[in-house]
């Protein structure tokens, strides 16, 4: 009824987390939805089979670590997961610094993380979102230096095969 009437479907509370906002979630190909979110302890997933009705107990996604921080998260055009977060690799974490923005893309509906592409090696990088267009190419936006005189908003395009490959590949990049 284009938004005039809501109704409360179901929640996924983490357990012990204090801190709790900043969700993504995407639908995938069996249509269940796979939710990303921020906690006290970093980066958790939950799953739901039923519309979002329940969700599964949020756990640290296997292989992928993100400080407390906001992360990009959505579904590319070919049904692969894209991530964009804090710290170099999928399989490394760097405390509570927000640094080293970077990219890692899922295959297998959140399963696995692969390639991992720096968009940003300096600190105090942060707040990224993503948006693929039509021709596939990926934008970011994120800030650098927030609530400082030097602070910036940038904006970073690259191409799948470039996260895949770790490094730009790509002539549109």
């Amino acid at each position: 009824d284009r938004g005039r009437n809501w109704k409360w479907r179901g929640r996924a509370r983490p357990t012990g987390d204090n801190h709790f906002c900043e969700h993504s979630i995407v639908e995938l190909a069996d249509h269940s939805l796979l939710k990303c979110l921020r906690t006290s302890a970093g980066l958790k997933e939950s799953r739901s089979r039923n519309g979002g009705r329940t969700w599964t107990e949020p756990v640290h996604p296997i292989g992928l670590r993100q400080v407390v921080a906001r992360f990009g998260f959505i579904k590319l055009s070919n049904g692969h997961l894209l991530i964009v977060k804090n710290g170099p690799s999928a399989e490394r974490t760097n405390g509570d610094s927000r640094e080293q923005l970077s990219a890692d893309v899922s295959d297998d509906e959140g399963r696995t993380w692969k390639g991992g592409l720096m968009l940003d090696g300096r600190k105090a990088v942060s707040y990224p979102d993503a948006i693929q267009l039509a021709d596939g190419r990926i934008y970011v936006s994120y800030d650098h230096d927030r609530k400082t005189d030097s602070d910036e908003i940038l904006l970073a395009g690259f191409m799948e095969a470039d996260v895949m490959a770790g490094k730009l590949v790509d002539s549109k990049s």
